[in-house]
């Protein structure tokens, strides 16, 4: 479960009783540590001619203003903001594609097929976009939580429900492709589909996704 320090509803404390809070705020005080002596040792241009220490120092500014957001009493309750602040420091595993010679060669194989892999993109692109929009002309708003809705009596027992697939619908774009991605990628497809099939025409929702 989400802590309620990242709900934004962290208790009026001075100090944190979470060990987890207190391993957070002392990497990002290293973090900032480091940037600090760095920046002294270095001298301020030198050190942001470097792409890589630019980069370190995004995330740490980025982990320091989650820590302040976190802990300093405040009435914030913008969970999103905070988690994908949190989540930068994830980002400094990045690194290893510079560091280390292996991943060097994955990341130039990578970016010597984005050229070539262009068309392909802009296709998948418009396919999905396609059928997308087919799936909310189809679909929307079929999927829903309402207890008093009819949808939502069908729904009751499938493996789609019970998997916590609810936000694989229709009803806007964003949820639509990202529903599609999860098709596209084989996962639990069949899964997604019964969902559609119990609240749709047992047809429709077949034949839908086979296409695509």
């Amino acid at each position: 479960h989400t802590r309620p320090q990242l709900k934004g509803n962290a208790p009026k404390e001075e100090a944190p009783d979470d060990p987890l809070e207190l391993v957070e705020t002392g990497l990002a005080v290293v973090y900032a540590v480091e940037a600090c002596l760095k920046i002294v040792g270095l001298g301020w241009r030198r050190y942001l001619s470097k792409y890589r220490n630019r980069f370190d120092l995004g995330v740490t500014c980025g982990c320091m203003l989650a820590a302040i957001i976190v802990l300093a009493p405040n009435r914030f309750n913008n969970p999103d903001l905070i988690h994908a602040i949190v989540m930068l420091r994830l980002l400094r595993l990045a690194r290893l594609v510079v560091a280390l010679p292996e991943f060097q060669v994955l990341g130039d194989a990578f970016l010597c097929m984005l050229p070539a892999a262009q068309k392909l993109l802009k296709a998948l692109f418009v396919v999905i976009f396609f059928f997308s929009a087919l799936g909310a002309a189809l679909f929307q708003e079929r999927i829903n939580t309402d207890p008093d809705g009819p949808d939502l009596k069908k729904l009751q027992g499938t493996d789609y429900l019970t998997s916590g697939y609810a936000t694989l619908n229709f009803n806007d774009v964003e949820s639509a492709f990202v529903t599609l991605f999860c098709v596209l990628v084989v996962n639990n497809w069949f899964v997604v589909v019964d969902g559609f099939a119990a609240v749709a025409s047992r047809d429709v929702a077949p034949v839908y996704f086979f296409c695509f």
